[in-house]
């Protein structure tokens, strides 16, 4: 057998060929699936939600939950809403209603935090999401 027929089998057979990356997206650029048109009118549609309002997104482990939100966090306008991804996982050992209510109430005293010191510095906003 040649040199150059080993390596073209070699190559065929990687297992790594067959493998497809499980990671979320973080941008509509990586978008193979569709999410970003749902994410986009998503968007649109909390803008339009009288407050309060909270939403969810609930489906099967492996359905892009996770890509979903982070292509909606990119789509809403932060100073129209707010943001916050709570990974239930995470936190499967702690009473979720507690860390949940304790992360929101950190974030948001983080975020007026910021927000005071950019009024008293006259510096503009950044629009991250915080995760936790």
């Amino acid at each position: 057998m040649s040199s150059s027929h080993n390596s073209s089998h070699t190559e065929a057979t990687n297992p790594q060929n067959d493998l497809i990356d499980d990671r979320a997206i973080e941008n509509a650029s990586s978008d193979h699936f569709g999410l970003a048109g749902f994410a986009a009118q998503a968007a649109s549609t909390i803008h339009a939600i009288r407050t309060p309002a909270n939403i969810a997104i609930y489906a099967p482990w492996g359905s892009g939950k996770t890509s979903l939100a982070n292509l909606l966090r990119n789509e809403l306008n932060s100073k129209i809403s707010g943001f916050v991804y709570f990974d239930a996982f995470k936190y499967a050992e702690a009473p979720l209603r507690r860390e949940f209510i304790t992360r929101v109430y950190r974030l948001q005293m983080t975020n007026m935090i910021a927000a005071s010191t950019r009024k008293r510095t006259g510096a503009t906003s950044s629009s991250k999401a915080n995760r936790f």
